[in-house]
């Protein structure tokens, strides 16, 4: 058996029970008669109520335990003027994060959560950097959407397991909240494409600005989600 699997096989693989419907109905009724005029915490009341429905009890515990992954890789379409910036940019976001100097990074610091950034598909070699930060890599960047396929079958498979993976692990080392974040130059054009695709949506309707491209970009980028 290959590591992968020896991990695999020790963690929790049971199905994770949706948010309690009965349980956010009573903490959005303690909630309202809290002394705090009506909508005044803003979505911070909406997101207590969640907690409090995903946790099954109300008021919720507090968070001790919170984690956010980023998981980085390269779009081969960025070379085709759909973003603002280079794909060299993903690179140094990854590098900016790892040493703590990331936007990200000072608001997590802030609320105490933990920063992992992962490089899954960077079209960069990363080797100097901590190893915990590489070893799960399975390719430089991808193929360009609407000239090839993005991904091999096994690699997006790949690429789903690692997810759950990652979770499995975090859960069973103890946190009780964990984010999920992507990094790469150029990732609205794939996720615009997957939710047209998925959706059966026209691109006029699903494609954006992303990074705050002009009109032409817009209009490229709009094409290759169309492609």
């Amino acid at each position: 058996m290959d590591e992968t699997a020896a991990t695999t096989a020790t963690l929790p693989t049971g199905p994770v029970s949706p948010p309690s419907p009965e349980v956010a109905a009573r903490a959005r009724e303690r909630l309202a008669g809290l002394a705090t005029p009506a909508g005044a915490l803003g979505r911070v009341g909406e997101l207590g109520a969640w907690l409090a429905a995903a946790q099954g009890e109300v008021p919720p515990r507090p968070l001790t335990d919170v984690r956010l992954v980023v998981l980085a890789g390269d779009h081969g379409v960025a070379a085709h003027g759909v973003s603002a910036y280079p794909a060299a940019v993903t690179e140094a976001m990854v590098r900016t994060i790892v040493a703590g100097r990331a936007g990200v990074s000072a608001l997590a610091a802030a609320h105490g959560v933990a920063v992992t950034v992962l490089d899954v598909a960077v079209d960069a070699d990363l080797s100097d950097l901590p190893a915990e930060v590489t070893a799960h890599k399975l390719r430089r960047g991808s193929g360009a959407i609407h000239l090839e396929d993005a991904t091999t079958r096994a690699e997006a498979e790949a690429a789903l397991a690692l997810g759950a993976r990652l979770a499995r692990e975090h859960a069973a080392d103890g946190a009780q909240l964990l984010m999920t974040g992507d990094l790469g130059i150029g990732n609205t054009t794939p996720a615009a494409a997957l939710v047209a695709a998925l959706l059966g949506l026209p691109a006029d309707e699903v494609t954006g600005r992303g990074t705050g491209v002009d009109d032409d970009g817009w209009t490229r980028k709009r094409d290759v989600v169309a492609g």
